[in-house]
């Protein structure tokens, strides 16, 4: 019965010729369309190109991490360290005779308005609450860490002011804002505890650089100003105490020292000395990747690639200031190199020959001229702290 069954009548056995040139048809579709599905889905695997219209909705957000309450250390009671809420500012010539030139800044430049904040008013209230542009954002040191971001203080639709907590997380700036008391850790970004756990704050690209170096390229920047800040806390610009007026970072002891903050769990098991250099850290997604100053000292300008992306990371010697930025121009990958020897950061490409500025990603001259490299997110930070937070960080060697 079955194999009855199974027989093939003999007119069937032999395909006509029509239908053998069907079937080779319907096969060639079949390879044309996956294919086609193949490059789609490469593709869509990809951030899109700068010059696509789809660049502003590229929002490489990396995801939530849990931490439990009991990581939270309380190291000083909320507002021990007052943040600044209500910035006063002087004019670069304001400024000039109150600041060295080697004095590290935060440069900010919003929607034409450009503004530093010297790291030595920083150490002593760590938080700034400012409007620039018209964006209320929050400039935020970490000294523990050494590391300098700056948030847009807008989540959810709704404004909010922050202030020191007292707290720390794997030795890093815990915040807190006035509106909800949620507890928000600096490295991460994000809310840690509150009604408004697992919110993020958005990052605004920002500098760490010298003060010579920033008021060189930013003229008409806006500084907050150290005695207007002294009246606003001690009633009076003539404080003695270099430890109190600003003109001296209080915490250059320790990072001389090595001390790795206050909380010693999770330190990697390196030296003392490896743990507490400085690295840049690009987050793009669930990809980590750090590359210590040390490193980029030797090379200023590395072409590489996170998360699937072609990035440039550059950093100039003299300021100690680094940036990165999307390799892609007009769908082509772009590589860079020094210009020329001894030419301070100024780029060339091998695909065009344009000369670029390596520290604001702007081509110079060439056939590129005045066109913009997308920048990236960096953060800085001690080694100790960027790996506690992401131990699963890729090394740049």
């Amino acid at each position: 019965m079955c194999s009855t069954q199974a027989r093939v009548p003999a007119s069937r056995e032999t395909p006509s010729p029509d239908f053998m040139k069907y079937l080779s048809h319907f096969r060639h579709l079949l390879g044309m369309l996956a294919a086609i599905t193949l490059f789609v889905l490469s593709a869509c695997s990809l951030p899109p190109d700068p010059s696509s219209p789809q660049l502003e909705d590229y929002t490489p957000t990396p995801p939530v991490i849990q931490v439990k309450p009991d990581d939270l250390v309380t190291v000083l009671p909320r507002d021990a360290i007052q943040a600044i809420t209500s910035p006063a500012f002087d004019s670069v010539d304001e400024a000039q005779p109150y600041m060295r030139s080697d004095e590290q800044v935060i440069g900010l430049a919003l929607n034409g308005d450009v503004r530093a904040y010297p790291i030595n008013i920083l150490s002593r209230h760590e938080i700034v609450n400012d409007v620039v542009g018209g964006e209320p954002v929050a400039i935020t040191w970490c000294p523990l860490c050494y590391s300098a971001l700056v948030f847009s203080r807008r989540v959810n639709g709704r404004e909010l002011t922050f202030g020191v907590s007292g707290k720390l997380y794997e030795n890093n700036l815990i915040m807190y804002d006035h509106q909800t008391e949620s507890l928000w850790s600096q490295l991460l970004g994000q809310a840690v505890a509150g009604s408004l756990r697992g919110a993020r704050l958005a990052l605004k690209t920002a500098s760490q650089t010298t003060w010579e170096n920033w008021r060189v390229e930013h003229p008409d920047s806006l500084v907050l100003s150290k005695p207007k800040t002294l009246r606003v806390f001690y009633g009076t610009a003539e404080v003695k105490d270099p430890m109190y007026n600003y003109s001296v970072d209080r915490y250059r002891s320790y990072y001389a020292s090595r001390d790795r903050g206050l909380v010693n769990r999770n330190i990697p098991e390196e030296s003392n000395v490896a743990v507490k250099q400085r690295v840049l850290g690009l987050r793009i997604a669930d990809d980590l990747k750090a590359y210590f100053f040390t490193a980029l000292a030797q090379e200023s300008v590395v072409n590489d690639t996170v998360a699937g992306l072609p990035v440039l990371i550059t950093f100039d010697v003299v300021s100690e200031n680094g940036a990165g930025f999307d390799r892609r121009l007009d769908g082509q990958v772009l590589t860079f190199r020094l210009a020329e020897a001894g030419e301070r950061l100024i780029l060339r490409d091998e695909q065009t020959n344009s000369r670029w500025n390596g520290l604001t990603g702007q081509a110079i001259s060439g056939p590129l001229k005045g066109r913009q490299l997308r920048r990236l997110l960096t953060t800085y930070a001690f080694w100790f702290a960027w790996k506690a937070h992401f131990p699963e960080t890729q090394v740049y060697r």
